[in-house]
């Protein structure tokens, strides 16, 4: 049977556009967006397959749905789209390291931290969306990962059961507040959620990451005495709508994070991409913080402060 007009469109966008995308040559971003398209396309791309995808940076099999925009970027470029992410943690995890990633989704973050952290570290993920859940342990069990164990729970300032909103479009969306689509683009769980102290007080965690969809501020007052004992570097995403949504505000955030004595500063990109820059909080704005404790600022993180693009 001869393939349908969209999929032989497909096709040929693929076979034109991957090469490309993937080696990350001049120009790659503007090109994709243009035969490729990221969430807007995604009707374009409603009946594509699932594809077994090797990470070309960590060596770990997954398996990506092309439908789904975050799938098909990271399928054309052969890793994981958050680039100034992965630059943090090229530069700030050392092998051994304890890693706490709170939102874990699917696992793009927990799978490139394992890979930096080696197998005497160790990642704790905790992700209360049980889809997601399944598909982060099967590919823990596709590349014999060692270093990730997975929780499928919610993190918060207290113990008990929430539901949990899941955009059917995106699962990296699903919230406890408020949710920005209407009720027939989601459905909705009970979950289990607990106080991260209770949970993590055993572990050493060096390095923590939080992307909560705004109930950032909560997870953080949960994980207090954790925070307190470990000083550890914490990487949020700060987002005023995702906060607004669950109550909260940006600063609402920065307050309770200098409360502990951390500085927030925003993760950018030089402008050849090829490094990453902090510079420090002034304005609430949506971006990806690195919040950094007093005392730590010397070395490495201090010479990315203001760091020229």
């Amino acid at each position: 049977m001869a393939p349908s007009f969209p999929n032989a469109l497909q096709s040929i966008a693929t076979r034109v556009v991957r090469p490309y995308a993937f080696h990350e040559l001049y120009g790659w971003g503007v090109l994709y967006k243009l035969l490729i398209g990221h969430a807007e396309r995604d009707h374009f791309w409603a009946d594509a397959p699932r594809v077994v995808h090797k990470d070309k940076r960590t060596g770990y099999s997954t398996e990506l749905d092309l439908s789904w925009w975050a799938d098909r970027l990271t399928y054309f470029l052969g890793r994981w789209y958050d680039l100034p992410a992965q630059m943090v943690l090229d530069s700030l995890l050392k092998p051994g390291d304890q890693v706490l990633d709170i939102g874990a989704n699917r696992g793009s973050f927990a799978l490139y931290a394992s890979k930096r952290i080696g197998e005497t570290g160790r990642v704790l993920c905790f992700e209360p969306n049980p889809a997601c859940v399944a598909m982060l342990k099967k590919a823990v069990e596709q590349s014999a990962i060692s270093n990730i164990e997975v929780f499928n729970l919610g993190l918060s300032d207290s113990s008990g059961v929430l539901s949990l909103t899941i955009p059917k479009i995106n699962s990296g969306e699903a919230t406890f507040g408020a949710s920005q689509y209407s009720k027939d683009e989601t459905y909705s769980v009970d979950v289990d959620v607990v106080r991260g102290d209770s949970i993590v007080s055993p572990v050493v965690s060096h390095f923590i990451k939080i992307d909560v969809e705004g109930f950032e501020p909560r997870v953080l007052r949960g994980l207090a005495a954790t925070i307190a004992r470990n000083r550890p570097l914490i990487l949020t995403e700060m987002v005023s709508s995702h906060l607004a949504r669950c109550g909260s505000s940006i600063g609402e955030l920065v307050q309770l994070m200098t409360s502990q004595n951390y500085q927030g500063f925003e993760i950018g990109l030089s402008k050849d991409h090829h490094d990453w820059t902090l510079t420090r909080l002034t304005n609430q704005v949506d971006c990806d913080v690195l919040w950094i404790p007093d005392g730590r600022m010397a070395g490495e993180l201090q010479g990315r402060i203001n760091r020229p693009a």
